[in-house]
Parts: structure tokens; C-alpha cells; sequence
């Protein structure tokens, strides 16, 4: 849901209109503080769950309706990605690739950022609370070590690439990196979901002989991830478990056996190569749930770990794999 795992999701239906005309300049001058939560799980671990509405809207203060997109950057930086990397550096926390490829960045749309980030000011303890009870639920389930979990508010140039999925999208940067990015038109249980898949990926992310290595490690991570997340939020069925025809699957399993076939590809769909959105979720799921109805006995960890070759190579459709 690298995870440009995006895993992505939305619904839910909250008024923006009034955030705009409810706002008085002193608020505007002294945004509310939202305030981080710690949880401690009954295994001894730390989760940190920490909103950057405060810091998102300093920047817009700052930053105003200037123009010059290399200021706006150099305001985003001082406000919001160094407020980051003292939490980062702080808590010794492992980044990956958080501060490349623009997954913190300025915006071209100030006003309708503004907006946004008021309304998940609003709905800060809902968002909390739904967060706070998958990340219990899925420790209980799966143990791991400290992490932290940012809440981001998402820009507008990625809101109806979002929507169909739940109004949000979420990458994993590593062990004890998650980055939840919400629109303020989020459904709650796409929220839950993503939660879980996350911190499956966290988990994984915590032994490096799981690390992905290739397209079929990463599909296979996505699978893992998401038959977790059904374990805990079990009422829920995201709109990226698309059904897939047998001719359709073993095109798309030939590509990556090829090297054809990338990551965007399989998350993204690809028509003139015959890849539908979401595959590698599609794929992933399939592979394990096959994996499952083989070894039904096996714990959450013991599924968790296994590896890659070991899920493949019994896969019903491993002549088009192997």
C-alpha cells in the first residue's frame, strides 16, 4: 500500500465548505496543537501515533499565496519536514526513503489544503481512536517492536486517485515508519484496515531476510499484509480484492516471471500490458490463501515468516510462476 503500497482507501462524507467561513484570523495566527498519542502494548512495545495538522498549517500561515514554488518548498521544510526529523532523530527512528520523492512536499493548492487539514483538526480523536484500536488488535495478533505512526494530510493532486479506495493512502518506510495520508473524506473502516496492513508491513520490514527483493517478493508482502488485516478488521472488503480470470492472472504472472512487468504496473494497471489496477493486491491475496488452504494450521508468525520460494512453489498456476 515501496510500498507505494500505497494501499489506498476512502469513502465517508464530512462538509468542507465551512471550514473556510468558520475560521477567524486569530485561529488562523495560532493553529490548535494536536497533541501526539502514546500507546503501550500489553507486549511492552511503543507506538506513537502523531498528527501534523499543526505543522501543516503553520506552513500554509507562513507560506501564504506565494508563488515561487522554490520559497513554498523552503517554508514546507522549516515547518513541517524538520519538525519531522526532530522526532526522527529524537526517537532514532529508521526513515528509508521518507524524505525522497516528494512523500513530504509542498502544494500548489494552499487554500484547499487548508480546508482539508481543518477538518481532520475536527476529527482528530475519531482518527485516534480508530488507529490506536487496530494497532492493539493487530499486537496482540502479530508482537512487534516500537514504531510511529504519522498522520499526514493528503494534497489535492492525489484526492481522486485516492477516492475509489477509502480516502486515504499509507506507505510503510520501514520497521517503525508509517505514514497514514488522509483525505478528510475517509472512511473509517478503510482507515482500520489500512491501519493493520501497515503495521504487517512494520513488522516484516523488523527481519531483513523478508525484505522484498524482487516483484513477486513485493506482491507477496501485499498478500501477506492484507489476509492480516481481514484477521483484524474481518467486516471489510477493500475495493483493491478485485477478482482476476485465469487468462488475465497468468498473463500477469508471466510478466513478472519475465521481469516485464514493474510495481506501478501492478498497482497502478497497466492496458497495453494487460495489467489491472491493484494486481499485486489481487495476486498477493490469492497466493496466500492458497498458501493457507495448504497449511491451515500455521500461526499468523509462522506465515508471516515464510519465505517467498516456499509460498510460490506449490501455487496452483506455478507452471506460469516458476
Amino acid at each position: 500500500m515501496k510500498r507505494l503500497r500505497f494501499i489506498l482507501i476512502v469513502t465517508g462524507c464530512l462538509t468542507l465548505s465551512a471550514c473556510q467561513t468558520d475560521q477567524t484570523p486569530e485561529a488562523k495566527k495560532k493553529p490548535v496543537e494536536i497533541k501526539q498519542e502514546v500507546i503501550q502494548t500489553k507486549q511492552g512495545s511503543t507506538i506513537k501515533i502523531v498528527p501534523l495538522y499543526t505543522e501543516y498549517l503553520q506552513y500554509l500561515q507562513k507560506a501564504g499565496d506565494t508563488q515561487d514554488q522554490t520559497k513554498n518548498q523552503e517554508v514546507f521544510d522549516q515547518t513541517v519536514t524538520d519538525a519531522v526529523k526532530k522526532i526522527v532523530k529524537g526517537d532514532r527512528l529508521h526513515t528509508g526513503i521518507l524524505f525522497e520523492k516528494n512523500y513530504l512536499r509542498s502544494t500548489n493548492y494552499p487554500s484547499e489544503l487548508e480546508v482539508r487539514t481543518a477538518e481532520l483538526v475536527k476529527n482528530d480523536l475519531r482518527i485516534k481512536e480508530v488507529v490506536k484500536r487496530q494497532l492493539l488488535a493487530s499486537s496482540m495478533k502479530l508482537p512487534g517492536g516500537d514504531k510511529t505512526i504519522f498522520i499526514v494530510p493528503v494534497d489535492s493532486d492525489v484526492t481522486s486517485f485516492i477516492e475509489p479506495m477509502g480516502g486515504l493512502t499509507a506507505v510503510t518506510f520501514s520497521e517503525d515508519v508509517v505514514v497514514l495520508y488522509l483525505d478528510s473524506k475517509f472512511d473509517e473502516k478503510a482507515l482500520a484496515f489500512a491501519t493493520a496492513h501497515e503495521y504487517h508491513h512494520a513488522v516484516v520490514y523488523e527481519n531483513s531476510a523478508l525484505h522484498p527483493s524482487d516483484i513477486m517478493g513485493y506482491v507477496i508482502m501485499e498478500g501477506k499484509a492484507d489476509v492480516f488485516a481481514t484477521q483484524i478488521v474481518n467486516d471489510f472488503k477493500p475495493v483493491w480484492q478485485t477478482e482476476m480470470d485465469s487468462r488475465t492472472k497468468q498473463n500477469v504472472l508471466y510478466q513478472i516471471k519475465t521481469n516485464l512487468a514493474t510495481s506501478t504496473d501492478l498497482t497502478e494497471g497497466n492496458n497495453d500490458k494487460n495489467i489491472p489496477r491493484w494486481s499485486s493486491y489481487t495476486l498477493g491475496k490469492d497466493f496466500m490463501q492458497d498458501y493457507l488452504k495448504r497449511y491451515p494450521d500455521q500461526s499468523i508468525k509462522d506465515w508471516t515468516n515464510a519465505k517467498t520460494q516456499d509460498i510460490v512453489k506449490e501455487y496452483r498456476y506455478k507452471n506460469s510462476v516458476q
